[in-house]
This record gives C-alpha cells, sequence and structure tokens, in this order.
C-alpha cells in the first residue's frame, strides 16, 4: 500500500502545471481539504500527518493556522467567537484561493464546522432559530462551498475522546468542549450535520477516529484524498 501511494502521488505531481493550475476556472486554485469535528476527535493529529505525507511527496502544501489560535481576543463559549471564527476561516478561504504558491491547503476546522457551531448555539438557546439558519445559509453560499474539495468529518466516540484530552492536560478540570455532556452533545450534532448535508454536498466525508487508530487512521484519510485530487488535476488538465 506504500508503494501504491507513492505512486499515486507522483501521479498527481505530473498532473501539476502552476501555470495551468492557479490560472485555470477548472482548476480554481489549490486543492482545499477541511477537518470538521468535535473537539479530541484526532482533527489535528490527521492534519498534521497529511500534511507530512504529502509534502514528503512533493506537492506544496500550506496549513494556515486553526481559528481557535488566531482568535484569542473572544471568550470561547459563545456565538460571538464562533462566528469570528467562521469569518476568520472564510477570509482565510479567499486568500488561499487566489494564492499561486501552494497546490494542497488543508484547514484544521472549516465551513462545514462553523454550521455545525451555529446549530449548538441555537439548541442551547443563544441564539435564535431564525439567525442560526441564516448563518448557516450564509456559510453554506455556493461561492464558499466550490472551494472545498473535500470536507472530512472526524468522529470519536466521546469516552475515547474524553481520556485523549486529558493525556494531554496539564490540569484534570475539564473546559467548556472538554466535559463528557458537551462531547456527547456536540457528536449527536456533528452527526446530525454530516447525515443532512453528505447528500447535497458530495465533498463530505466521514471517519471514525477511535476505529482506525495511529497509522490507519491516516492512511485510510491519505487515500480518500488522493483520489479526489486526482480526478481533480485531470479535469483541470
Amino acid at each position: 500500500m506504500e508503494e501504491e501511494r507513492r505512486l499515486k502521488a507522483q501521479t498527481i505531481r505530473r498532473f501539476l502545471n502552476p501555470d495551468a493550475w492557479h490560472r485555470s476556472d477548472a482548476a480554481r486554485g489549490p486543492f482545499v481539504v477541511e477537518f470538521d469535528g468535535p473537539p479530541s476527535t484526532g482533527k489535528t493529529t490527521v492534519v498534521t500527518e497529511v500534511d507530512k505525507f504529502f509534502r514528503k511527496e512533493g506537492l506544496r502544501v500550506f496549513c494556515p493556522q486553526e481559528g481557535a489560535q488566531a482568535i484569542r481576543h473572544i471568550p470561547r463559549g459563545g456565538p460571538d467567537y464562533n462566528l469570528a471564527t467562521m469569518l476568520y476561516i472564510l477570509n482565510t478561504l479567499m486568500h488561499v484561493n487566489r494564492d499561486g504558491r501552494y497546490d494542497l491547503v488543508l484547514l484544521d476546522r472549516g465551513i462545514f464546522d462553523s454550521y455545525c457551531w451555529m446549530a449548538y448555539h441555537s439548541s442551547s438557546g443563544e441564539m435564535t432559530a431564525e439567525h442560526e439558519k441564516a448563518v448557516q445559509q450564509f456559510v453554506l453560499l455556493e461561492y464558499f462551498v466550490r472551494r472545498i474539495d473535500v470536507a472530512v468529518f472526524v468522529f470519536c466516540d466521546p469516552v475515547v475522546a474524553l481520556k485523549r484530552e486529558r493525556r494531554f492536560e496539564i490540569g484534570r478540570e475539564s473546559t467548556e468542549t472538554t466535559n463528557p455532556r458537551m462531547l456527547r452533545l456536540l457528536e449527536e450534532i456533528y452527526r446530525k450535520a454530516y447525515d443532512a448535508l453528505s447528500p447535497l454536498y458530495p465533498q463530505l466525508y466521514a471517519i471514525q477516529t477511535d476505529e482506525l487508530p495511529g497509522k490507519k487512521m491516516t492512511d485510510h484519510v491519505v487515500d480518500f484524498i488522493q483520489a479526489a485530487l486526482i480526478e481533480r488535476v485531470k479535469r483541470a488538465s
């Protein structure tokens, strides 16, 4: 399987013509993959390993700073925070779409993630159902969605996710999004969103990380991205 992945990566590299790839209407800029899901499901780990694989195979990969790292002046837990991270990712998406330096962009949380957080704030009473729908319709405008080639929903059993989180905590106190009740609620919201959106958006893909630990988890995602990327560059050539 490793040799097969390397051969696929070489095929992708041969198709990548910087002039055609970044100027053609068919190409639409770099190939963009976003990773969405509740906290502690393994998103950042997958992004890191996928980045390593494709850079090793010669692709120009960019991993923008996650919104949670960029938005620090607004307290977490309320709609303002997730609206700010949504605007941050949309701004990032607009910039990378015109940046000819990259072949592949990996987003740790993206526009479909923002969709899910609006559902959470509506369920908690912090946002009206009308406002939830309005923001969700905005973030899923075709203008934005067409720039996302693959959206990977990363799921993990909440009990497993919490154990992972606590392995790396300095203290033992749970945060707003890493207590058992919150993880179960977010798991339900993300799964409901995936079930509703996947028939409408063929670029959505789900992976259960507690069933595919370690390297198998990364290999699974790499295989899916490679298949989608090969189809994209063939259409753009």
